[in-house]
């Protein structure tokens, strides 16, 4: 009984930490592939470029921030 238990918490914390980096990884995906979409696009350049920065930093600070904390407080 003791051991499902500590199973179940173990299987929550991996998901929560998995939704962690899936969340990061999207942003900084994404805001590499705005780069690459922008490279032939030179009227939304300069705003598409500064979105795609701040998904990247969004990215790396959602991951650095929310590393060890509960998911929850979302």
């Amino acid at each position: 009984m003791v051991a499902e238990t500590r199973n179940k918490v173990i299987r929550v914390i991996v998901m929560q930490k998995f939704i962690k980096y899936l969340v990061a990884v999207l942003f900084i995906i994404g805001g590499i592939f705005m780069f690459g979409w922008i490279l032939g696009d030179n009227e939304t350049a300069t705003p598409a470029g500064l979105t795609a920065l701040y998904m990247i930093v969004e990215g790396i600070f959602f991951y650095h921030y929310f590393r060890n904390r509960n998911i929850s407080t979302l």
